[in-house]
């Protein structure tokens, strides 16, 4: 046998021995540049938390955080489970709670941290990528994320995406005022999360995620539903110096960019934040969040369009009624979404795309363990056509964002 073949076949061979244990279950990888969490559970194991109401919070666990150089001991975590879509999946999302406040992504100091389980993303790559997006468009409090593997009780579970979480928080969605809140724009709300719809003329359900003041929290929601309703008469009225005193258009122009880039089915339904730093603010749309089924995701139909990813944009998958449809409408809205992206994102573009190539080869060796132990895809193939599509859409939106909207 050729020497070269010899090679890598000895390189096959030890990454085998090291991706399987002796009665054939995936153990662990040689990700050396992939930071860890070991979570030592307390007086339960994790298949209570997915056999238990969606927040049920599970006390007294220990936690380990290793990354490179460093490692951090957390002798008190609380763990519950999370998510939408991917609540009720084998691989289980969370929200990890610390007793006091950490930094595990070198921003600021918080209790309350997200771990991304991305089991309807074959790639891994997809949060990662929309996050990123957020961040070359500018978007104000976007959110933080790195790539963790996960242990629990020594066992591994896999690749995770470790998140700052959305809240009101320093480094996080900074709020002050006493009426500052962050709200969630639902088209409902599960039956399992005890949250309340407001509402307003044309939206069917905003939902409280967090407020600066719990004292304040009835008067904050029942400020911004007044100033949301002021908006849509705005709007009604097509008279944008009125819809700007009340909305950050700006905002709203990054999101549809973000949601345009992305093909987000998602967007305008749920995970789409707002938020208002109080009575004299105006309402801000934002962070991005959520993208386990955009970006050409094959587990969504759209994916089988091809055309619709190369030739379609402008009121992508917007619903026809809504907020964001009326002001694409208006000359104004469609001037501000060029100058926005010029400013942005067009000039960012293919730095967005190289960092994630550059990311799914880091991740390579732990997406393709994590993607044996799930059953998922082969990593190699999902990553490339992932980052294929995402070249071509940008190159594609690129030209449509430069040209006149008609």
């Amino acid at each position: 046998m050729p020497a070269i073949l010899l090679f890598f076949a000895a390189i096959v061979a030890a990454l085998f021995m090291v991706f399987w244990s002796k009665t054939g279950e995936v153990k662990s990888t040689i990700a050396g540049n992939i930071n860890r969490i070991y979570l030592t559970l307390g007086e339960f194991e994790l298949k209570d938390i997915t056999e238990s109401p969606r927040g049920t919070e599970f006390l007294g666990s220990e936690m380990t955080f290793v990354s490179a150089g460093d490692t951090i001991f957390v002798p008190e975590v609380t763990l519950k489970g999370r998510g939408n879509s991917t609540w009720g999946q084998p691989k289980i999302p969370l929200t990890i709670k610390t007793a006091d406040k950490m930094d595990f992504l070198g921003g600021a100091k918080s209790r309350k941290w997200t771990l991304l389980a991305n089991y309807l993303d074959d790639s891994n790559l997809r949060n990662a990528v929309g996050l990123e997006v957020a961040k070359a468009l500018e978007m104000p409090f976007s959110v933080n994320g790195d790539f963790v593997e996960l242990y629990v009780n020594g066992e591994y579970e896999g690749l995770y995406y470790l998140t700052d979480k959305v809240e009101i928080a320093k480094g996080r969605v900074e709020l002050d005022e006493p009426l500052g809140i962050l709200i969630e724009r639902r088209t409902d709300i599960r039956e399992d999360s005890g949250d309340v719809c407001y509402k307003t003329y044309n939206e069917p359900c905003f939902v409280i995620k967090d407020v600066v003041a719990e004292d304040n929290e009835e008067l904050a929601a029942k400020e911004f539903v007044k100033q949301f309703k002021r908006f849509e008469k705005a709007l009604a009225a097509l008279d944008y110096e009125a819809i700007k005193a009340e909305i950050d258009t700006e905002s709203v122009a990054k999101y549809y960019i973000l949601s345009e880039v992305t093909v987000n089915p998602d967007a305008y339904i749920t995970s789409e934040f707002f938020y208002k730093n109080g009575e004299k603010d105006v309402i801000h749309m934002g962070p991005g969040w959520d993208f386990d089924y955009a970006l050409s995701n094959e587990r969504w139909t759209w994916a089988d369009d091809e055309e619709f990813y190369s030739s379609k944009a402008f009121n992508m998958n917007v619903p026809k009624d809504s907020f964001i449809a009326k002001l694409l409408e208006m000359p104004e809205f469609q001037t501000e979404v060029r100058e926005v992206y010029s400013r942005t994102l067009g000039k960012r573009w293919k730095e967005v795309v190289a960092m994630i190539k550059q990311e799914a080869q880091r991740i390579s060796l732990a997406a393709l363990v994590n993607n044996v132990k799930w059953g998922l895809k082969d990593y190699n193939t999902e990553s490339h056509r992932l980052t294929s599509w995402l070249l071509e859409r940008l190159k594609y939106l690129d030209g449509v964002f430069n040209e006149v909207i008609e």
